[in-house]
């Protein structure tokens, strides 16, 4: 049965209230209440659409991997050789810096007391649309000769995507908080990859 409207609405609401206060404050300093507070929801509501802190991130990364992958779909649309799309991912990752969970996903792997294996496996199908992406840049530059052929297209993707994600993670231990800096620093990394696979 399809939850009625309103309660659609307030669970979206929950989610975009959550991501915002993850990304800010990490995860083990967001606590429920804090979400509740900053919603004005009662307890039974919030815990209605998420019986624990866990459940309510893993479904915002998952929301945030999906929102992403739409984005990323529009503005790939107009630039036209995989290279260009390269330098493309390395902004909008640069861009995604402020707003994004990626800096929260280790501190949450580390807080929660859970078999890993089966979390690593959920986090892996929840930024599946944002690796994808990854894979059919490469294959694409592969296909139109822009990168060499010879070389591993999953071991590039493995590559690429953790460079910028990890670039996303640690770019605020060593660079100030300057956005030219870091979207500068994603062009150099998304350059050096590039040279490497030519």
């Amino acid at each position: 049965m399809a939850r009625p409207v309103g309660q659609t609405s307030t669970r979206k609401d929950i989610i975009t209230v959550a991501q915002d206060l993850f990304a800010k404050k990490g995860y083990t300093a967001t606590s429920m209440d804090d979400i509740r507070t900053k919603m004005n929801v009662s307890k039974g509501t919030l815990y209605y659409h998420f019986k624990k802190k866990e459940d309510l991130f893993l479904e915002c990364v998952k929301v945030a991997a999906e929102d992403w992958f739409l984005e990323w779909a529009e503005q790939s649309k107009q630039v036209k050789t995989a290279t260009d799309k390269l330098y493309l991912l390395g902004k909008i990752y640069a861009m995604d810096t402020k707003n994004s969970l990626s800096s929260t996903i280790p501190e949450f792997l580390g807080a929660e007391h859970f078999e890993l294996s089966a979390i690593k496996k959920e986090l892996l199908d929840l930024i599946k649309p944002e690796y994808t992406a990854f894979e059919q840049v490469i294959q694409e530059g592969i296909e139109n000769k822009e990168f060499n052929e010879g070389m591993n297209k999953e071991n590039l993707v493995f590559i690429l995507y953790t460079t910028l994600t990890g670039l996303s993670v640690a770019h605020s231990v060593y660079i100030e908080d300057d956005n030219i800096k870091v979207e500068n620093m994603f062009r150099e990394a998304i350059a050096y990859f590039i040279n490497g696979i030519k």
